[in-house]
């Protein structure tokens, strides 16, 4: 859960994905509408993935979204993530089959904490 103070903005998550030693993290968020572009989420994922590489021994985390959702594409390139590329006919939704942008951060790339803003805006 995403909370800021007592009001929730949405959900962040993770799973595993890949076999053995190339076990894997991917990760994804939701946030409500009126907590998008405030910060929140960048600052979410960040503490997600920073968790993730201090409490497992993965050495990657990745993350897709779809290729117009360039607010996201933008806070995973904040964090640390490189684009690794498109992933045709990926998932159908909305009656179609859509293609996915695939991004992916390593340990030791992750941006620091002050690299991240901290200053979340409240909520209208």
């Amino acid at each position: 859960m995403v909370t800021v103070g007592s009001d929730v903005a949405g959900m962040v998550g993770w799973s595993t994905a890949g076999y053995l030693a190339g076990k894997y993290r991917t990760v994804g968020i939701s946030l409500l509408p009126e907590w998008r572009g405030r910060g929140v989420g960048t600052h979410a994922q960040w503490l997600l993935c920073r968790y993730l590489f201090a409490h497992t021994a993965i050495r990657r985390i990745e993350a897709s979204t779809q290729p117009e959702n360039v607010a996201e594409q933008r806070v995973l390139e904040k964090l640390g993530f490189r684009r690794e590329g498109t992933l045709r006919s990926f998932e159908f939704r909305d009656g179609d089959w859509r293609d996915a942008v695939v991004f992916g951060v390593l340990r030791g790339e992750l941006a620091d904490a002050d690299e991240i803003a901290h200053g979340i805006q409240p909520r209208p």
